[in-house]
């Protein structure tokens, strides 16, 4: 394009030079022609420069119309197609306008659509929250889980039973099993069995519970009939008095402060769920004595719980005390200091206690201190008791002349430590646990009641070294099973003193064991005692399976069945006869319906 407008130009300014000159020429008046010169030979005339210039202006002219036309045909072509992109942009911004009003129209209907669905799905919701609300509201109409009365929520517990118990050697005993009066041979019980039938273990139960505020108070009683007063037997009537179970009251406040008083389990006794009243884990035999080396007791305390969350627990507890019995066996050869003391009385009517047991005169309670860690890893514990004894010495007993004179009051201390453990494996449906009371004293807290204390030469009480132990195994297959397997036992160490250079105390070897294995004649047709028969026990241990099934569990209760199978074996320390044992093979039944 640049070159043609050049040429243009050049071709231009040649025409304006030979113009002026031509003009030039004409006014001058410069019509003189060119010489003539003598041809030597006759030349062909050429162009003249006028006629060269005016084809080279003619030449020119006709390429500056051509460029001329190509400029023309390039210029409209240009312009058709800045007019096509002009018209495609415009299309192209209406095709975007168009789109942006689609997509804003999407958008819209989007968002009434699922402004729509909202509304349908809380529609939905809140039909079925009311469908949901109305069949709770029905069926705590006609099937309703507790009573409301006032501001109280009462719930109701508790089971009937019909059980029975088959001993290969008899205890004469109810369902509930005394694991220290399993018999030697040495008597006629020894040799027979017994079998017994009971719907005493029967048990009822009320929860009553309500809220004020940051607190939530809660009592409760639970009772059974394993208990006999005065008229009860087994002739015609079976008549039992009702026994105090559990009877205490409880306040809990949102910040995890408990504060219990009443009778209940022990602290001592093991929990499932932190420590909280009414988890305990309790053996699954039908025997309500449950198993020799269960630690548990049921008594009066007062008792302070602290729950810190993520699964971790303090408390501690003052509990009724009681000293049982004292392990001490004298022997003729030297004076009778084991009778020298005393302990314990008869009840007194007057002061509503049974004048056919004995209860200890008691310093202080019991103090029990507990720890609780809890998580996915297992259910721990670890706790502490501290017991005191208290006895009356008179010195002077066995004197040639017995008096009083010297007579004093003398405390001891004794205690123990404890730890379980509890874990759920295999989704569940196997529970693993094991739980050991050791100290010194200790032994009222193990099933078996084996002595506590002994007699010292200075007739001061002497807690014996001993414990408890227990392992547990339990199956839950299906919802309908349990199987459950324990071994556990419960020992007291002997204690030997020297008084005049002879043996006594608790599993002395001068006690006399020459007649436990040996029958005596029954006494006015009643089972006589065996003679020559002074044995301590060492320790009584029971190993159990049994199993519970459930034929039906729902809105109507559960209907459930189970049998037990025990064996239990006591040994005794040596003495002057050896080391006498004892055993009995025990098979019990249930059948038990439990309220919903």
């Amino acid at each position: 394009m640049q070159k043609a407008k050049f040429t243009l130009m050049a071709v231009l300014a040649l025409s304006g030079l030979m113009a002026v000159q031509s003009a030039q020429a004409a006014e001058n008046g410069d019509a003189t022609p060119p010489k003539k010169h003598k041809a030597a030979a006759k030349k062909p005339a050429g162009p003249t420069v006028e006629q060269q210039i005016q084809a080279l202006h003619d030449q020119m002219q006709s390429q500056i119309d051509a460029l001329k036309a190509e400029l023309a045909d390039r210029d409209a072509k240009l312009q058709a197609a800045q007019a096509a992109s002009a018209a495609a942009a415009s299309q192209a911004a209406a095709a975007a306008s168009s789109a942006q009003a689609a997509a804003a129209s999407a958008a819209s209907n989007s968002d009434a659509v699922n402004n729509l669905q909202g509304a349908v799905a809380d529609i939905k919701t809140t039909t079925t929250t009311v469908q949901t609300q109305q069949a709770e509201l029905k069926k705590s109409i006609e099937e309703p889980l507790a009573i409301h009365y006032k501001g109280v929520t009462l719930t109701p517990s508790g089971f009937l039973a019909a059980e029975t118990v088959w001993r290969q050697r008899g205890i004469e005993g109810d369902i509930n099993t005394q694991f220290s009066g399993i018999p030697y041979s040495g008597i006629a019980a020894g040799h027979l069995s017994e079998w017994n039938a009971s719907g005493r273990q029967s048990r009822i139960g009320l929860l009553a519970e309500g809220k004020n505020n940051a607190w939530t108070y809660r009592g409760y009683y639970e009772a059974d009939w394993l208990s006999a007063g005065v008229t009860s037997n087994d002739n015609q009537s079976n008549s039992y008095t009702l026994r105090q179970r559990q009877l205490w009251a409880q306040a809990q406040s949102d910040g995890g402060w408990y504060f219990t008083g009443g009778q209940m389990w022990s602290l001592l006794t093991e929990n499932k769920d932190g420590i909280l009243n009414r988890t305990e884990a309790l053996p699954m035999t039908i025997d309500p004595q449950y198993s020799t080396g269960f630690v548990w007791a049921r008594q009066e305390g007062f008792r302070v719980t602290k729950s810190f969350g993520d699964g971790f627990w303090l408390a501690a507890s003052a509990e009724e005390p009681q000293t049982l019995n004292v392990g001490c066996h004298t022997p003729s050869s030297i004076p009778a200091i084991c009778s020298s003391i005393t302990y314990q009385g008869a009840g007194n009517t007057g002061g509503l206690y049974d004048n056919q047991a004995n209860y200890s005169f008691n310093v202080q309670p019991d103090y029990i201190f507990k720890g609780v860690s809890q998580s996915k890893f297992g259910h721990y514990e670890l706790e502490g008791v501290i017991i005191t004894f208290r006895d009356r010495y008179y010195p002077n007993a066995t004197a040639s002349t017995p008096s009083t004179a010297g007579a004093l009051n003398q405390t001891t201390y004794g205690g123990g430590i404890g730890a379980s453990g509890r874990w759920d494996v295999l989704n569940k449906k196997v529970t693993l646990g094991y739980k050991a009371l050791l100290g010194a004293g200790v032994e009222r807290y193990g099933s078996s009641t084996l002595a506590q204390v002994t007699v010292k030469p200075n007739g001061a009480l002497e807690p014996l070294r001993g414990g408890s132990t227990l392992a547990t195994l339990e199956v839950h297959p299906t919802p309908r099973w349990d199987v459950y397997m324990n071994y556990g036992f419960d020992y007291a160490e002997r204690a030997v003193y020297q008084l005049n250079g002879v043996d006594y105390g608790y599993g002395s070897p001068n006690q006399n064991t020459t007649g436990c294995q040996t029958e005596t004649l029954p006494t006015g047709g009643l089972v006589g005692t065996a003679a020559n028969c002074t044995a301590d026990n060492r320790a009584i241990g029971e190993g159990t399976v049994g199993y519970w099934y459930r034929f039906y569990k729902g809105k109507a209760g559960t209907l459930q069945q189970g049998i037990q199978y025990s064996y239990a074996q006591r040994s005794t320390w040596q003495g002057t006869g050896g080391s006498p044992k004892a055993t009995d093979g025990m098979v019990f039944s249930s059948f038990r319906y439990y309220l919903p």
